[in-house]
């Protein structure tokens, strides 16, 4: 049975490698690793009590099995996960999952703090580049104010992904954006030109 576990996963291996390699397939990566996660783990709890139960049966030590343990049934299922009514296999594996389950929750605070932290800085930029925008907008109008060409260039530079945006709302098969867009940008010059802020 352990030659087939291992024939089955370097066959499995195989085909998934053949399907990205030659199919294109896109594997997402979140969820594979947690899968991946999630069998890894299974499976040291099975080598764990695995491992313990050999060395039982090679007489290292004495195997401990109460009677309260003897609800946990013997069949071919809890063998193959490792699990044994005994208790030099039951307390490792519990103590593996208990110290398993308290990583997983240190971990997800950390990361959880870092993503709010990552967002928060996010923040705190875009509000920087607005108010940044916002500032040589204000000094653009002023310049533009004094007759200022340089000021105008870039107030029409400033604007020109406002025009995209609301041609990209009127582009239809029989008038193509770049028309659309050209003829923007030509009323944004215009509304620049004849700006007057009273």
């Amino acid at each position: 049975s352990v030659w087939a576990g291992i024939v089955f996963g370097a066959v499995s291996l195989v085909v998934v490698y053949l399907l990205i390699k030659f199919l294109s397939i896109k594997i997402p990566i979140r969820p594979f690793f947690t899968a991946t996660s999630i069998l890894m783990f299974l499976m040291s709890i099975s080598f764990l009590g695995g491992g313990i139960k050999e060395l039982i049966e090679g007489g290292l030590f004495e195997p401990l099995s109460p009677t309260w343990l003897q609800w946990i049934p013997y069949n071919d299922f809890l063998d193959v996960l490792g699990i044994y009514p005994i208790v030099q296999t039951l307390v490792p594996q519990l103590l593996l999952l208990i110290v398993s389950a308290v990583i997983f929750v240190i971990q997800t605070k950390k990361n959880n703090a870092i993503h709010a932290e990552a967002e928060k800085k996010r923040l705190a930029e875009q509000a920087e580049a607005e108010a940044k925008a916002r500032e040589e907008e204000e000094e653009a109008f002023r310049g533009l104010m004094n007759g200022s060409a340089e000021a105008r260039d870039k107030l029409i530079t400033h604007n020109l992904r406002l025009v995209v945006y609301i041609a990209k709302k009127f582009e239809t098969p029989a008038v193509p954006l770049d028309d659309l867009i050209s003829i923007g940008t030509i009323g944004l010059m215009k509304a620049v030109a004849t700006f007057h802020p009273e």
